[in-house]
Order: structure tokens, then sequence, then C-alpha cells
């Protein structure tokens, strides 16, 4: 699990739709009051970025649901060094779990880009 505080990055454009990233704060430690505070001002972006932890599927499920973004975006945050020391785990099961509570999500992988229109 990250040992690093949770912390959100927000994106907003001239049309008004925002954008917001989580990075790896979606887990099962995450901090109770730092998800209501994020709740609060997040629900219902446009577009939410996460990082889905091994072993965390459950809570990110959970934690996802509580944002109401329009699209969720779930990104392999591995980076190369912690990579070498981690299996890698496909997030694709977690955007199918998404998608079968009536979610739209996507696997957002490096080197790749969505468009939205």
């Amino acid at each position: 699990m990250p040992a690093t505080p949770s912390f959100a990055v927000e994106v907003t454009f001239p049309t008004g739709a925002r954008l917001v990233h989580l990075g790896r704060a979606l887990h099962a430690r995450t901090d109770g009051e730092w998800i209501e505070r994020a709740t609060k001002r997040f629900t219902g972006v446009e577009w939410l970025i996460a990082g889905v932890e091994p072993g965390s599927h459950d809570a990110f499920q959970q934690h996802v649901a509580r944002f109401s973004a329009a699209r969720t975006l779930v990104a392999d945050l591995t980076s190369d060094p912690r990579g070498a020391f981690t299996p890698p785990k496909p997030v694709t099961p977690i955007v199918d779990r998404l998608m079968a509570d009536a979610r739209e999500a996507y696997v957002f992988s490096s080197e790749a880009s969505l468009r939205f229109e």
C-alpha cells in the first residue's frame, strides 16, 4: 500500500468539465476523513483517473462509486522500479467490475490515449 499521503489533482477545462487524478489514493487503508472531503469536493466530475493497488479491488470499487464520475479511467500506476519487485496485475478485472455496476469505465494504460467527444 502507498506510504505517501493521499492527494488529488483537479483540472477544470474552459467548458467547465472537470478531470480529477487521485493517483493511488483509493485503497483499503484510505483515510476516512480524506475520502469524505474528496468525495464532497469532486462528486460528479467528468473524468476520474485513479490507480488500483493489488488486493484493493473491493475498496477501490466502493470508493469510486462515491464520486459518481461520468467516466472512470483505471490506471496502472506501478512505476518501473516498483514493478521490478511486484508482479504485474492487470487492471481489466476492476474495469469489468465497474462496468457491471453500470459505470462508464476504461483501462487507462501508458503510451495510449483516449478521446471523448
